[in-house]
């Protein structure tokens, strides 16, 4: 299902977590590979208890065919680790390419790191606390 279904357009990651999470939602797998970048927002996912995939850097310059046979490839994975590993957390799935050549991978998931100090905080945590 895609998050259009529950929230308006250019809704914020943040914002449309908690809506997802009053549908049961538990798993996200999104095409923004920058969320590395923006901790308040994959906070936002794991506070809500999902487990998420994001692609590595390069996601957006692969064409549709490309992202589908990637997510096509790694879909039995993810299945398996949300069986495997469904604590709440954030994770990255490889591949290597760029448009016109791909290299699908079975490379282990990385775990999205990000540093506890960043995590405690987020205006989301924050705002808990008070």
């Amino acid at each position: 299902m895609h998050v259009s279904k529950f929230v308006p357009a250019k809704t914020r990651d943040e914002h449309w977590a908690d809506v997802y999470a009053t549908f049961n939602g538990k798993i996200v797998i999104s095409g923004d590979c920058k969320i590395a970048y923006r901790p308040h927002e994959a906070v936002a996912f794991i506070d809500n208890g999902f487990v998420c995939f994001f692609p590595e850097k390069g996601w957006g310059q692969l064409r549709g065919h490309e992202q589908a046979a990637i997510l096509i490839h790694q879909w039995p994975r993810m299945v398996q680790w949300v069986r495997e590993n469904n604590a709440p957390c954030c994770w990255r799935f490889d591949f290597a390419g760029k448009s016109g050549g791909i290299r699908l991978s079975d490379e282990p998931f990385q775990r999205l790191e990000i540093p506890e100090e960043v995590l405690e905080t987020t205006p989301r945590r924050l705002a808990k606390r008070s």
